[in-house]
């Protein structure tokens, strides 16, 4: 591969997710954000972008009372790193507000169940909405979190390294 080629997986990638979220659009690298979210993203490579889906806004109408994770942002790594998904979920950091993103957590693993996508590997991220009120100690909504393999971040997203647990 040369130059800023996309990884030969990238395009398999793109469309596992899309059969695996038919309600959704594939957008180009983050568009699929909001302008306030990109602005919390920092990416080594925007090269590496394979795309993005806005999870939560394409299922309001279809499951308008599910607990619905934000987006899904696709990784076409290069080298020996294989493409790759993150689940990201901007959502205020506090204590209390750690089983409603088990919640979301248990929403898109249900629609992983035995789609193409859940074939590849994947991340959850969850960054902060504006005051953290959680410590980077381990407490125990963060211990919960970890062993669901939930990645807080605080703040700001580092892709692809922050989120990789």
């Amino acid at each position: 591969m040369t130059g800023n080629a996309a990884p030969a997986c990238a395009a398999q990638l793109r469309q596992d997710a899309q059969r695996t979220f038919p309600a959704c659009k594939m957008e180009r690298g983050l568009r699929a954000l909001t302008r306030e979210h990109r602005r919390q993203v920092d990416i080594h490579n925007p090269h590496g972008l394979v795309g993005s889906m806005a999870l939560d806004a394409c299922y309001t109408h279809t499951e308008p009372q599910a607990s619905r994770w934000d987006y899904w942002v696709g990784w076409g790594a290069r080298g020996a790193d294989p493409c790759r998904g993150y689940f990201v979920e901007f959502h205020q950091a506090k204590e209390q507000e750690v089983e409603r993103i088990c919640a979301k957590f248990r929403w898109v693993l249900a629609h992983l169940r035995e789609r193409p996508l859940a074939r590849w590997p994947y991340r959850f991220c969850w960054v902060a909405v504006g005051k953290v009120a959680l410590t980077r100690q381990p407490s125990r909504g963060l211990r919960k979190l970890a062993q669901r393999g939930i990645v807080f971040v605080g703040r700001r997203l580092r892709l692809p390294d922050q989120c990789e647990g």
